[in-house]
């Protein structure tokens, strides 16, 4: 039965020229390939970039040598029921386990086993091409280890945060990434809109490109929300 007085909220960014990355990656390029107005049959565009860019997802291989690429996983890897914690008092600092527990007293219920939990801080407001985009990348808020510790316990699906990753910037490993991925705990990052749907349950669906041996994938994420 398909699903009927839903809403679809978009919590993707765009993929385009000019757009924020971490320095570590490669700067995207986008361009025409092929152009009508210069005799081609067709319009098309090209894109080289990293699979790390934009809203994506991560898969073990990305911090494990020998773990799983993205291409390993099912299609409902990345999508299912998912909870939306209002934690916008954490832009800029860490995300605690005690501003966890906080934030599930304000939603519609608490963490359980199988959820996909949504971190909204709002530092995905700050998105914008460079130069100005250059405030994205900076102090940008992170997960503490004893809510990483935390959300394991709960038995959880995967985590969506507003952010480039769940780690502080400037360590030499990624110590959130390392916690959740050896658990089979999916990563999506960089996304956006997430205050559209704080404290609501909603589904995500959650797509990342096939990429044959995949450390991640760029993805289209979409909240699908009951209408008032």
């Amino acid at each position: 039965m398909l699903p009927k007085n839903v809403e679809y909220i978009d919590l993707s960014q765009t993929i385009e020229n000019g757009m924020p990355l971490a320095g570590v990656l490669p700067r995207i390029s986008v361009w025409n390939c092929l152009e009508k107005r210069t005799g081609d049959s067709v319009n098309c565009k090209a894109e080289l970039m990293s699979d790390h860019t934009g809203t994506h997802c991560d898969a073990p291989k990305h911090v494990f040598d020998d773990g799983k690429t993205i291409d390993q996983y099912p299609p409902e890897a990345y999508s299912g029921i998912a909870i939306c914690l209002d934690l916008m008092e954490c832009d800029e600092k860490a995300i605690t386990a005690d501003a966890i527990k906080e934030a599930e007293k304000k939603a519609i219920r608490t963490i359980k086993k199988d959820d996909i939990v949504m971190l909204c801080t709002g530092h995905s407001k700050r998105w914008a091409t460079i130069p100005e985009g250059y405030e994205y990348l900076k102090n940008r808020p992170w997960v503490d280890p004893d809510a990483a510790k935390y959300l394991i316990e709960k038995g959880i699906k995967a985590i969506v945060i507003d952010v480039g990753g769940p780690d502080p910037l400037g360590g030499s490993r990624h110590i959130i990434h390392e916690m959740l991925l050896e658990k089979d705990i999916m990563i999506i990052e960089s996304v956006t809109n997430l205050w559209k749907i704080i404290n609501k349950e909603v589904f995500l669906c959650c797509f990342p490109l096939k990429i044959g041996g995949g450390t991640g994938a760029p993805a289209r994420a979409v909240a699908m929300v009951d209408k008032d």
